[in-house]
This record gives structure tokens, C-alpha cells and sequence, in this order.
């Protein structure tokens, strides 16, 4: 990982912990907060996947699933930013489908680094213990009658966790010496 790489992922992180800090502070105004930043993000992610199949992806193997993504996650970011009444739903959805996906893959790499006989199984699996706890806590403010500020707990703590898996590479060593000097 490059010095830019890594202050890149510095900033985001320090800029979703502040966002989170933000919210828990004041939860009465996190809820439209919250779905317009999820509104934003998925804008955003579906720019960069057209801007990379126009640049890179159309002449490469598969290419056409950067388009179609790009598409979709657009057309979701544009239609949940017109969606003004319904927030908690759809940031309650986004957080079940988001966690409970990355929970299940990080637990299924864990299975088979065990498998292969590496130590990082046990990192692998506790990340996605983490990430099914953040989907079970959404499910529960989904499907029972919580409090408002309860929802923006959830997304607030999603994201702190966001934010400490994006601040923990910047500080791993890696494997490979990398030379700014020219």
C-alpha cells in the first residue's frame, strides 16, 4: 500500500468517526442525516464503476459487470435520495443486506484459512462475528418498535467499525518496501 493509499484511507476513516461522534450527539437529526449519507455513498460507488468500465473495464474479461453494477448501485443511490419519508427502512435494509454479507464471506474465509492451516482464520472470524452482531441489531430495530436514536446507535456503530477496519491496514507493516523518492 502506497504513503497516498494509506493517507487516503486516514482520511475516510477520521471523516466516518467523525460523522459517527456527530450523530451520536445528536441522534434527533441522524436518521435523514444517515439515509443521505447512504444515499450519497451509493451514488458515488455507482459513478466510480461507470468512470471505471469507460476508462479501464470495457476491454477487459467481465467488463460488463463493472457496467451493470455501476447501474444499479446508481439507480439504488438515486432512489433512495428521493425517498424523503421512509429513511428508517432503508437504512435499516441497507445495514441487515451491507453486514450480513460481509459477515458471512468473512466467516466462510475464516473456514477455509483454517482449512489451509493459516493463523489469520481466527481475525477472519471474529470480523464476521462482528458484522452478523451489526446485522442482528439493525434486524432487531427493523422488526421491533425501538426508539428513533436506536437505529442511529446501530448505523453509528456499524460505521465506527467501518472506520477501525479502514485505520487498521494503514498500520500493518507490509510485505512489500515501497520507494516515494522519485
Amino acid at each position: 500500500m502506497s504513503a497516498r493509499q494509506r493517507f487516503r484511507m486516514l482520511i475516510t476513516a477520521a471523516f466516518m468517526i467523525l460523522i459517527s461522534v456527530i450523530l451520536i450527539a445528536f441522534p434527533g437529526i441522524g436518521v435523514p442525516v444517515a439515509g443521505l449519507i447512504l444515499g450519497a455513498i451509493l451514488l458515488f460507488m455507482g459513478l466510480r464503476y461507470l468512470f471505471y468500465y469507460m476508462t479501464m473495464a470495457k476491454n477487459m474479461v467481465g467488463g460488463k459487470l463493472m457496467l451493470y453494477l455501476g447501474i444499479i448501485l446508481l439507480d439504488i443511490g438515486a432512489f433512495s435520495l428521493t425517498i424523503l419519508n421512509s429513511y428508517q427502512t432503508f437504512i435499516l435494509l441497507f445495514l441487515q443486506a451491507v453486514f450480513g454479507i460481509t459477515g458471512a464471506i468473512s466467516i466462510l474465509r475464516a473456514v477455509e484459512a483454517k482449512k489451509s492451516g493459516s493463523p489469520a482464520w481466527k481475525a477472519n472470524f471474529l470480523n464476521g462475528v462482528i458484522n452478523i452482531g451489526i446485522m442482528i441489531a439493525a434486524f432487531i430495530c427493523a422488526n421491533f418498535s425501538v426508539p428513533e436514536r436506536m437505529i442511529v446507535y446501530v448505523f453509528c456503530a456499524g460505521m465506527l467499525y467501518a472506520a477501525a477496519m479502514r485505520i487498521y491496514p494503514v498500520f500493518r507493516k507490509t510485505a512489500v518496501v515501497y520507494d516515494d523518492s522519485y
